[in-house]
């Protein structure tokens, strides 16, 4: 624990250093297309990588807090990940709520209703609206007649009216 605090105020406002630490390891290309996507470069040991293809590192002479990190898949643009993208037993570690790197939690019960998740759609092309909603692609407005007045069984339309 105490590694976390080393250096806390020299790595928060000395990042020219950590730039070129990084340039070194992984080229100038590698740096660019790390500051477009994570808008930071940084150098760190690769806990492991989940099934979405999200990559996790570590780097315990970082500032405290920032010290844990994922990576997504090539693919993802900038600004184009969520959260909602990282898995349970990922989380656990990124948040410290686990020290066990998500490949090693093991899943003692995973009940059958649990379904994988899905990515949130909104704002996309896929996204959730209800049947009746009028900004759906699928709504029926009503039918041209109008609406049928409901009357009770065993009445006729005109019986049981209280008019004067």
């Amino acid at each position: 624990m105490s590694g976390l605090w080393k250096n806390y105020w020299a790595n928060s406002m000395n990042t020219l250093p950590r730039y070129t630490q990084y340039i070194k390891q992984n080229g100038v290309k590698s740096y660019l297309s790390s500051l477009f996507r994570l808008s930071d470069a940084k150098v760190g040991t690769l806990v492991g990588k989940d099934r979405l293809g999200n990559q996790y590192f570590e780097n315990c002479d970082e500032v405290l807090g920032k010290h844990r990190w994922m990576v997504p898949p090539a693919g993802t643009g900038k600004g184009r990940f969520e959260a909602s993208a990282v898995p349970p037993e990922w989380h656990a570690w990124m948040h410290h709520m686990s020290d066990a790197p998500g490949h090693q939690v093991e899943k003692a019960f995973k009940p059958f209703y649990a379904l994988s998740k899905m990515k949130n759609a909104t704002g996309s092309e896929n996204y959730y609206s209800p049947p009746n909603f009028i900004l759906n692609d699928k709504f029926k407005k009503s039918v041209a007649g109008g609406f049928e007045v409901w009357t009770p069984k065993g009445t006729k339309s005109g019986e049981g009216s209280s008019s004067p």
